[in-house]
């Protein structure tokens, strides 16, 4: 009867914890993995890097998994994304920058909770004309579907001339994040990974630009600092990390 009752209590204590804990972080209690969510391998859900016009829909080869991050990348050209839509669901800006004096080289945008989506495109609609089509979307499981974005540092710019960049996340807000860094250069070159990181897909190149989607998934919360190269010209890069439940 005296076991009995200490297992009971035990119980009554883990589920009071776990409970409690979920309510305060969003999530199951971390002093038992078995409970915790993980975060997956993110799934390239489509790409694009032909034609013009004034939009540049990402066509949808792999259906959206309702309720499971998806981020985009647009590299435009002398153009902005206005709105970012799937015909379902609207996407929110991460952030954007460019080089020169075009409206925006690189845009990134996400939905942390979408309503499930078979086939289609998801479609920047820009601000101009002449569009070059370049972009890359991807899908991953594990992160929180209310107030995911977590770092969200400002972009970094070269004008001039280089053969990499760097961008750093900052202090992390949690250890299980996944941290995403797009960059668009203005040359048809292939674009090497930065330490670390893995490419969604082989960087998209048309119009004179190439753009890349590549993620690193952590486990703990110093900053993060994302450096691909590619070949000699100008760039532009964001980075975004989102968190795990």
């Amino acid at each position: 009867m005296r076991w009995g009752l200490r297992a009971l209590s035990f119980v009554l204590a883990l589920c009071f914890a776990t409970v409690a804990c979920a309510q305060y972080y969003g999530g199951p209690l971390l002093f038992f993995p078995i409970l915790a969510s993980k975060i997956g391998t993110p799934v390239l859900i489509g790409s694009v890097s032909t034609g013009s016009g004034n939009s540049i829909p990402i066509p949808i080869s792999s259906p959206i998994v309702g309720g499971q991050l998806v981020v985009a990348a647009f590299g435009p050209d002398a153009a902005t994304c206005s709105s970012v839509s799937d015909g379902t669901n609207s996407y929110t800006k991460v952030n954007s920058a460019t080089y020169g004096s075009d409206p925006a080289d690189i845009e990134f945008w996400y939905n942390a909770n979408p309503i499930a989506v078979a086939s289609g495109n998801i479609t920047c609609s820009t601000t101009a004309g002449n569009t070059a089509w370049l972009g890359i979307a991807a899908q991953v499981s594990g992160i929180l579907t209310v107030s995911p974005l977590d770092a969200n540092p400002t972009p970094v710019v070269n004008n001039s001339v280089t053969t990499s960049t760097s961008i750093s996340s900052g202090v992390l807000a949690q250890a299980k994040e996944i941290v995403f860094g797009t960059v668009s250069i203005n040359t048809t070159s292939n674009i090497t990974v930065g330490a670390g990181f893995t490419q969604m897909v082989a960087t998209g190149v048309h119009g004179g630009d190439s753009v890349s989607l590549e993620y690193q998934i952590v486990n703990a919360t110093p900053s993060v600092t994302w450096n691909p190269s590619f070949a000699s010209s100008k760039n532009a890069a964001v980075m975004g990390s989102f968190k795990g439940r």
